[in-house]
């Protein structure tokens, strides 16, 4: 199960976002109680825009393992969510996704 975050982690790194996704949710299906499946899930979503598809699976992390870094992933979510909702016409939703953010 870790093979498989590690992969997803590398997927991650090359900014491969929906191989990261896959393999992310393959370790959890491996290892639902694994935090480290549930953030680089959260995240690989956090950078297709898929902002409460990542939140929910960034506090499923935090659920099984608290973590500064995914509480500041949350809050970067919740700051894209709180602009797309003030701001629904944005014609760059890739503005909602982390920037200068390492992956998980």
């Amino acid at each position: 199960c870790y093979a498989m975050v590690n992969l997803a982690r590398t997927f991650i790194a090359r900014s491969e976002w929906t191989a990261a996704e896959r393999a992310s949710r393959d370790a959890i299906e491996c290892a639902p109680r694994l935090a480290a499946g549930y953030e680089s899930l959260g995240f690989a979503l956090h950078k297709q825009v898929r902002l409460r598809e990542a939140r929910a699976a960034y506090l499923k992390a935090q659920e099984i393992k608290t973590s500064p870094s995914v509480e500041r992933l949350i809050e970067s979510v919740d700051d894209s969510l709180r602009i797309l909702e003030t701001n629904p016409s944005s014609d760059d939703p890739e503005g909602a996704a982390p920037q200068g953010q390492k992956g998980p």
